[in-house]
């Protein structure tokens, strides 16, 4: 089962969050929060936003693709874990978020 993670920032400023797809695999991770409270807050419209083709805007630089995913009101809530090689790979990963972010669990690494 695909799970949320929530973790210190790699510069240890603060909390985020990745989503990881049932084989493990990164899909998604958030912007840095000042605190726990407010990154684990922000999980829960993941949830909700997640399975909408319409919050999805697909990023296209340079032979790199990304997707970011945004609430109704177009603020960017998560971006891609990676970049891809192709739109097609891009594509995937959006529709594995799209099916497993609703039911992920969360796991908390402090």
């Amino acid at each position: 089962m695909a799970v949320f993670i929530i973790h210190r920032a790699t510069r240890g400023e603060g909390y985020q969050f990745t989503l990881e797809s049932s084989q493990g695999e990164a899909l998604l991770t958030s912007e840095v929060y000042k605190d726990f409270e407010s990154c684990w807050h922000d999980v829960e419209p993941i949830r909700i936003y997640a399975p909408l083709e319409s919050r999805y805007e697909r990023v296209n630089r340079l032979h790199e693709y990304t997707f970011w995913l945004k609430a109704a009101n177009q603020k960017l809530i998560a971006r891609s874990a990676r970049k891809y090689a192709s739109a097609a790979s891009r594509d995937h990963a959006i529709e594995r978020t799209k099916w497993e972010a609703p039911l992920a669990n969360v796991r908390i690494e402090k």
